[in-house]
């Protein structure tokens, strides 16, 4: 996961930051044209009082659209802002300040993808957690709920069964203390994704990005391990190798 890149969560002017595309995991995307905002109908009604300040008072909303640089694929960008200072000294070395457009990103669509996954997983998990990436910008809290939704499916493909002898539905506590052996030492990553999820359930009001990027990078190194193919192949090939002390013929 590029986490820095997912990290930034607002732009000034038209820097918007290099996100990676989805479509064709190559290129980033890059502002085609300008953007274009309207002020707030509050911020217009009372810009000529007295008393308003921009930098405190001044909102308005934002779209864009956004290309991939390496396979063109289309995109917009939605948000709001509000001014804020540049603080800066001229060449004489007086200091000046000007008021700079700060834009807030609140949706992408199509929605980004904040981590990888393996294609061979069912599609009810890809639904998931593309809902997942799809809240991110906008409610980060509902973004770590639908990560933890994301598990919940994750352990039925594992087989762990979702249901008690007397069909009643398990908690997903309960649940990941009947991961099998194979899977046993993902628990704790996967016990976090849980109390995060929890934590987006309640409306946590300390909630932020952060967490719900925490989520999605345990999430993304529980995956690569779980579904590591390579990995042991080559500490097969490694161990053949070393008793042999020189090339294996196959």
């Amino acid at each position: 996961m590029e986490r820095q890149v997912f990290e930034q969560l607002s732009f000034w002017r038209d820097e918007v930051p290099d996100y990676p595309c989805p479509s064709c995991d190559r290129g980033t995307l890059k502002l085609k044209g300008p953007l274009l905002s309207e002020f707030t109908a509050q911020t217009n009604r009372h810009k000529d009082e007295e008393w308003f300040d921009w930098e405190e008072h001044g909102e308005f909303v934002f779209s864009g659209t956004l290309i991939c640089g390496s396979c063109t694929e289309p995109f917009f960008i939605v948000g709001d802002g509000h001014p804020e200072p540049d603080v800066y000294e001229d060449e004489d070395g007086r200091p000046c300040q000007s008021l700079f457009s700060s834009h807030n990103v609140k949706y992408v669509q199509p929605h980004l993808r904040l981590i990888d996954y393996p294609g061979e997983l069912s599609d009810e998990f890809k639904a998931q957690i593309n809902s997942a990436f799809a809240l991110y910008f906008s409610n980060p809290s509902a973004c770590c709920n639908g990560i933890r939704c994301a598990v919940e499916v994750l352990l039925t493909e594992w087989g762990v069964p979702l249901k008690s002898a007397d069909d009643r539905y398990l908690p997903l506590g309960k649940r990941l203390n009947l991961l099998p052996e194979k899977y046993a030492e993902y628990r704790e990553l996967l016990v976090a994704v849980k109390w995060l999820g929890n934590s987006g359930s309640h409306a946590d009001q300390s909630f932020s990005h952060k967490n719900a990027l925490d989520g999605f990078e345990m999430l993304e190194h529980v995956l690569s391990k779980a579904y590591d193919r390579l990995g042991p192949r080559l500490s097969a090939m490694a161990e053949q190798i070393n008793a042999h002390k020189g090339p294996v013929r196959r």
